[in-house]
């Protein structure tokens, strides 16, 4: 009697042993896997990383998207900590995403994260307020544009540097770029009135030289008024008093061919002579 009970408990130890181990024991633990902590460990203008950890070694997987599940991504891998980076995203745009601990996303309810993917790789860039042009103390152009960033209070000297140093040029915010229009330049020493334009992207940082003006031009009126971009006034020549623009008026299409197109026509009211002068853009004036 004695002996058969040894047996019967062996038989029942292994038993249990053999049930810890076996695929039944595992299904459980896949249900009962769980979300113990979900973070975005990364975020830029076009991709995110979401990193989870799971209450056990399980495959991982996420959906994301900006109003419903638009894409997944799912791992095989058996482990505890998750991550992945979520590509081709819109940037300045609001996503929520979903991760599980499991790779059957069907079934089973996730756990949702919200962020909001940058405007771009530099975004103290994009807001901040530009300082361009200008005389140093050594009488040159100044190539070294400087910015400042209102949100955290702080200037960024040398932020980026003009292909073309001008001072008195046509300095303009136009569709999120920067254009640096005319001016004055030097050439073997000597200032010259400038028909350079010079377009810096601050969202790419990244200068491009465009189309020159018809005329040279420096110390103008310049705004942005729609998808174009106006000069009036100003002088053709380095001396202030000479070579005034009148009634003529430039006009910038950017956006059209790979350098844009400057048109000139002349204005059917009379323009004062003008140098040096503010202006701005205003509901299409």
């Amino acid at each position: 009697m004695k002996h058969s009970f040894k047996i019967t408990f062996i038989l029942l130890l292994s038993f249990f042993q053999n049930c810890q181990n076996s695929p039944l024991s595992n299904i459980h633990e896949a249900e009962t896997a769980k979300v113990t902590l979900v973070l975005v460990t990364q975020l830029g203008p076009r991709s995110a990383t979401i990193s989870w950890e799971c209450s056990s070694s399980q495959p991982g997987s996420v959906v994301y998207g900006r109003g419903g599940i638009e894409s997944a991504s799912i791992s095989l891998e058996n482990a505890k900590i998750h991550s992945m980076t979520l590509q081709n995203l819109e940037s300045n745009t609001d996503y929520i995403a979903s991760v599980f601990c499991s790779s059957d996303i069907s079934n089973l309810q996730g756990v949702p994260i919200a962020f909001k993917t940058w405007v771009s790789d530099f975004p103290n860039r994009t807001r901040g307020l530009w300082v361009v042009g200008g005389i140093g103390a050594d009488a040159n152009p100044v190539s070294q544009i400087d910015f400042y960033d209102p949100v955290t209070s702080t200037w960024f000297p040398a932020a980026t540097s003009i292909p073309t140093p001008r001072a008195f040029a046509n300095v303009v915010s136009h569709k999120e770029k920067i254009y640096v229009i005319g001016g004055l330049e030097k050439q073997a020493g000597v200032y010259v009135a400038s028909k350079k334009t010079e377009v810096y992207d601050p969202y790419l940082d990244q200068w491009k030289t465009l189309a020159d003006m018809p005329t040279a031009n420096q110390g103008g009126v310049i705004a942005s008024v729609g998808e174009e971009i106006f000069i009036i006034a100003g002088t053709t020549t380095t001396d202030m008093t000479t070579g005034t623009v009148l009634n003529t008026v430039s006009r910038f299409f950017p956006g059209i061919g790979p350098s844009g197109v400057w048109q000139s026509y002349v204005s059917l009211t009379a323009i004062f002579a003008r140098v040096d002068m503010s202006g701005c853009g205003l509901n299409g004036s």
